[in-house]
């Protein structure tokens, strides 16, 4: 396994937190994150050169507890040998250590309302009381999206409208996960990002040297591998009873991505699908998708898709082929992969495209208010940039293919533009490939269609990152 450099890969993120502790009054930071995100990553890295403690909470009990974050605070601050028989005396160190500028992690919170309900309440009141009078720059993390926002963004939290600022740490994007495989080729990068999507501990699992399928089989599949039951472990702190939640994901991740369609595979009532969907758009799991030249949200040109990489790519291979895999049985989850492998990873490639219209839009038209698909009826544009205010469309096609793209696409996206370019005042057409473009291609391109190969992409996306 080669790992990169996850840390380098949250410039933004860490900008954002050194930012807030910027000033002298006291801050209270909230940050989660699913699980494996490099919440932890981030947070050593910002408190690094700073007065700081910090505290990791699991899943001992609250004495004990006490008893860990007693021993962390007397290694980092002092005196040695202190003691904290309750929250209460430990916020009162804090208080009192944070007289000059002081950072406080709370790292995985959740723990601790789990030992004691009363937390985030004795919390709240310490900080009314004292703490917001100190140079404390306190932090709250956690990995239960559902529980951070629920326990301590949400209404009914006693912390409710203490906090001074809050980061959401997403994965990461494609732009960002390049540098864990360096010096591989740019297919090679797109399909590992395929597997583990934007989590830099899964993307340190895999081997740029080896094809994805040998990934897969090797890192994966196995029932002692790292990977092998990822998904169904977040899905079981996030959600109670998980098993309808897996069968709705399993049918989108399969290509079911209508409403109905959805509620018949998976076998639920409308009513019933709609609660659950809500829920794993909620857990950023599932994104309900217009076609990007719609101005309202409605049900009936709605899509739904998976929105993790990792996600989609373990519901497709992974989660359907459980039996098997547990009994030692490779043979049928090998074929349906390798079958079934280049259309995941095109549908991968298509997203990477529009994030790289997304954030590099100038040689493109750009820049665009929204960037997404297009489809009606039996019609379907894979990358589509719109700006209502200029009158300017954007329509690509995407290739995820060993063979170089030959002139008919040329015609068939031109054709495309003449179904929607009615309103328009100005359209660009263009073409992504993974393996490049025919003589002739390019020739019936000329100047009206871009064609845009994997070293050109490549292009974009370094220049990008340099301007970062």
């Amino acid at each position: 396994m080669l790992s990169g450099h996850p840390f380098r890969n949250r410039v933004r993120e860490l900008e954002a937190l050194r930012g807030d502790w910027g000033s002298r009054g006291p801050q209270f930071l909230v940050v989660w994150g699913r699980r494996r995100v490099g919440k932890t990553t981030l947070l050593r890295e910002a408190v690094k050169g700073r007065r700081h403690v910090y505290l990791v909470a699991d899943t001992q009990r609250e004495a004990l507890l006490l008893d860990m974050f007693a021993a962390e605070c007397a290694r980092a601050l002092g005196p040695a040998g202190i003691s904290f028989r309750s929250w209460d005396a430990l916020l009162e160190y804090l208080a009192d250590a944070a007289k000059e500028e002081l950072v406080v992690v709370f790292d995985e919170v959740g723990f601790l309302n789990e030992a004691n309900p009363a937390f985030y309440s004795i919390l709240q009141r310490h900080w009314d009381t004292n703490l917001s009078r100190t140079r404390l720059r306190l932090v709250l993390c956690g990995s239960s999206v559902s529980a951070m926002e629920r326990d301590v963004l949400g209404y009914r939290s006693p912390l409710y409208g203490r906090r001074t600022g809050q980061l959401e740490v997403h994965p990461l994007r494609y732009a960002d996960v390049r540098p864990f495989f360096p010096g591989a080729p740019e297919d090679r990068r797109i399909e590992l990002y395929a597997i583990a999507g934007g989590i830099p501990a899964y993307l340190q699992q895999l081997d740029p040297r080896q094809s994805p399928i040998e990934n897969v089989e090797g890192r994966v599949f196995p029932t002692q591998a790292y990977l092998h039951r990822e998904p169904r472990l977040l899905l079981l702190q996030e959600l109670r009873q998980p098993a309808t939640y897996f069968s709705v994901l399993t049918a989108i991740a399969e290509g079911t991505t209508r409403f109905h369609e959805i509620a018949q595979r998976s076998g639920l009532t409308s009513n019933t699908l709609g609660k659950y969907l809500g829920i794993l758009q909620a857990l950023r799991l599932v994104r309900r998708e217009l076609p990007a030249t719609e101005a309202r949200l409605t049900r009936r040109k709605s899509l739904y898709r998976v929105a993790d990489p990792f996600f989609a790519f373990w519901f497709r291979f992974v989660a359907p082929w459980t039996g098997s895999l547990e009994a030692g049985d490779l043979g049928a989850p090998r074929r349906h992969l390798r079958e079934n492998w280049p259309a995941h990873a095109g549908t991968v490639f298509e997203e990477v495209c529009r994030e790289v219209v997304r954030d590099h839009p100038v040689p493109f038209g750009g820049p665009w208010e929204r960037v997404g698909r297009w489809w009606s009826g039996g019609e379907e544009i894979d990358v589509v940039g719109v700006d209502r205010r200029r009158g300017a469309l954007l329509l690509a096609e995407c290739k995820w293919s060993s063979q170089r793209v030959s002139p008919d696409l040329v015609g068939a996206i031109v054709r495309k533009r003449d179904l929607l370019g009615g309103r328009w005042k100005q359209t660009r057409l263009a073409i992504f490939s993974r393996s490049g473009f025919t003589p002739a291609c390019v020739r019936s391109a000329g100047e009206e269609v871009q064609l845009v190969d994997l070293a050109r992409l490549r292009r974009e996306l370094a220049e990008k990152r340099a301007l970062r």
